[in-house]
């Protein structure tokens, strides 16, 4: 399937967000990314506050039933939180966005606890995954992605 690169209104990059996120990595990567001028949306799980493993709740700019109606983003990123990822990958509608952001050139990128549990249940997907401890490496990695 060839479609045109159209960004959605929610922007370039979606952060996942369920119940049980990590919230101090998911909250470094947002500042980082959107420092770059990259636009990211915190696409929740369900509507409304979503409290993370820390007790620190976010209200996301979108959730996911709304972003699988418009086109997917060049990037997902997946935040640790074993709880946050279960719910998340239990949802079809990730998967869909999954397959629809891959399938237009899109990545996914993951957390080092979150990339062991895509990789456990998606194999034919390509990780862009934090390795060696360096977040900032890794947000470095995403937002070039994001912006190329």
């Amino acid at each position: 399937m060839i479609t045109q690169h159209h960004h959605s209104e929610y922007g370039k990059v979606f952060i996942l967000l369920a119940p049980g996120f990590e919230e101090g990595t998911a909250i470094y990567c947002l500042a980082q990314l959107r420092e770059a001028g990259v636009p990211v949306s915190l696409v929740g799980a369900s509507a409304g506050l979503i409290s993370g493993a820390h007790g620190v709740t976010v209200q996301p700019d979108a959730t996911l039933r709304k972003v699988t109606a418009v086109s997917p983003p060049k990037l997902i990123l997946i935040p640790d939180g074993k709880q946050a990822v279960t719910t998340l990958l239990s949802d079809p509608r990730v998967h869909q966005l999954f397959v629809a952001t891959t399938e237009n050139d899109g990545r996914i990128a993951a957390m080092p606890v979150a990339a062991s549990m895509l990789e456990e249940l998606i194999t034919e997907i390509s990780l862009i995954v934090q390795a060696n401890g360096s977040l900032n490496k890794f947000t470095n990695q995403l937002i070039r992605f994001s912006l190329s």
